[in-house]
């Protein structure tokens, strides 16, 4: 059975190391409370960068919308100088050729199919560049997104194994105080037993000392071997 002063001394033993084990818990929460913001602050970017590509990838639908109705009109393989060039043949034609009424109806209503080609093939080149432009905005903006998700998910990692570190920290704090109280226990019960001893020999004593008085009034002298059975 161990002493009063060996059970002090383990539940000492016991609170420091609690007080040690309590700190490097907190260590751990503070860490995965750093990577968390990480995560925050990365998934922030991320969805920015995903919001963005959503939005030009709208703009770009629209303008395949429009490239697929631009072409339904002219040859896509012409360039916008081919019906610039078509058109100045023909007004030249009109400006310069003796013409009857019938054709030169028919040079104007050339004029104005040429003239409204030209201006769609000129719109199409524009819209062709526009959606160029949108796709590699797109794909970098992909690009980013992806490198922000895997930033997000290296410190997802961390936070995970800091936050399992520090529930199995907080599990053998646990464990441990229940230890402590244990030994508090034992060292209540322990000093019950060690004041009941102590009440017991005072009380004994005290009982001794009676019956020494008693003999010194009965025979009227107290010896050494009196006060010391």
């Amino acid at each position: 059975m161990k002493t009063l002063q060996k059970l002090e001394q383990e539940k000492q033993d016991k609170i420091e190391r609690a007080e040690k084990l309590r700190k490097k818990a907190k260590r751990k929460k503070e860490k995965r409370n750093q990577e968390n913001e990480k995560v925050s602050e990365y998934k922030e970017k991320r969805n920015k960068k995903n919001k963005e590509k959503r939005k030009k990838k709208e703009q770009l639908e629209e303008i395949e919308q429009e490239l697929e109705d631009l072409s339904k009109n002219i040859d896509t393989k012409k360039s916008p100088s081919y019906y610039k060039d078509q058109y100045n043949k023909i007004y030249w034609k009109y400006q310069t050729e003796p013409t009857s009424p019938e054709k030169e109806k028919e040079l104007v209503e050339k004029l104005e199919e040429f003239e409204k080609k030209k201006k769609n093939a000129q719109k199409l080149k524009q819209k062709k560049k526009k959606a160029r432009q949108l796709r590699e905005e797109i794909k970098n903006l992909e690009t980013e997104a992806n490198i922000y998700h895997k930033v997000v998910t290296k410190h997802a990692e961390k936070s995970e194994r800091h936050h399992q570190e520090m529930i199995n920290l907080y599990q053998k704090l646990d464990n441990l105080e229940e230890e402590i109280d244990k030994v508090k226990a034992k060292i209540k019960k322990r000093r019950k037993i060690n004041k009941n001893s102590n009440t017991r020999e005072k009380a004994l004593k005290q009982e001794k000392a009676e019956e020494t008085l008693k003999e010194f009034k009965e025979k009227g002298k107290i010896t050494i071997n009196n006060i010391t059975k």
